[in-house]
C-alpha cells in the first residue's frame, strides 16, 4: 500500500533505442489499452520521468510499466538531433497497433498535446511543433499502408485537430 518509485536516467543516457523498443512491446502486447492508458503515457512522454516517478498505491498496469522506463521525454531533449530523433521514434510508435488502438493512440498524442501546450515556454515550442508534425506524418503513412482504407480515414479524420493555441506560451 505504500508508494513505489524508480529513479530514471535522461534519454540521451539511455540513448534511447531499448526504451523505444520497450515502448513498441508493450504497445504490441496491449493492443486492449485503453484511452487512460494511452493519456499516461503520452504525459509521462511529453515530460519525461527524468527525476522520481510515484506510483499510486494500487498501480495500474500503465503506471508499472511507465516506472520501469528510462526515458526522459520531449521535454527534457535539448540538442536538436536527439529532438528529432526522439519526436521520430515517438511518432512512429503508431505502426506497432491495430487500426482502433492506433487511431487512439493518436487521438490521446492530440489530446496531451491541447491540454499540456499552453505550460510550454518559448524555448521548447520548436521541438514540439516537430512532434506534432512527425506524428501526423506518421497517421498519415499508417493510413497509406491501409491503402486509404475508408473506415481509418473516417476514424482519423474524426480526431481532435492538432491545432496547438500559440496565444498561451509562457516565457
Amino acid at each position: 500500500m505504500g508508494k513505489t518509485s524508480l529513479a530514471a536516467d535522461s534519454w540521451q543516457c539511455c540513448c534511447g533505442s531499448q526504451t523505444v523498443k520497450r515502448i513498441a512491446h508493450w504497445l504490441k502486447a496491449h493492443q486492449d489499452a485503453d484511452e487512460l492508458d494511452f493519456l499516461k503515457l503520452w504525459k509521462a512522454l511529453f515530460y519525461c520521468t527524468h527525476g522520481r516517478m510515484v506510483l499510486p498505491a494500487y498501480p495500474t498496469r500503465i503506471y508499472v510499466f511507465l516506472a520501469s522506463l528510462s526515458v526522459a521525454g520531449m521535454w527534457m531533449s535539448d540538442k536538436v538531433p536527439v529532438q528529432q530523433e526522439l519526436a521520430s521514434d515517438l511518432a512512429s510508435m503508431v505502426h506497432h497497433l491495430d487500426n482502433q488502438p492506433a487511431l487512439l493512440f493518436f487521438r490521446t498524442f492530440v489530446l496531451t498535446m491541447q491540454r499540456e501546450w499552453p505550460g510550454l515556454d518559448k524555448w521548447r515550442l520548436d521541438k514540439f511543433f516537430s512532434l506534432v508534425r512527425k506524428a501526423v506524418h506518421e497517421m498519415f503513412v499508417y493510413t497509406r499502408a491501409r491503402d486509404w482504407d475508408a473506415d481509418v480515414v473516417a476514424e482519423y479524420a474524426l480526431s481532435p485537430a492538432p491545432c496547438p493555441r500559440t496565444q498561451g506560451v509562457n516565457g
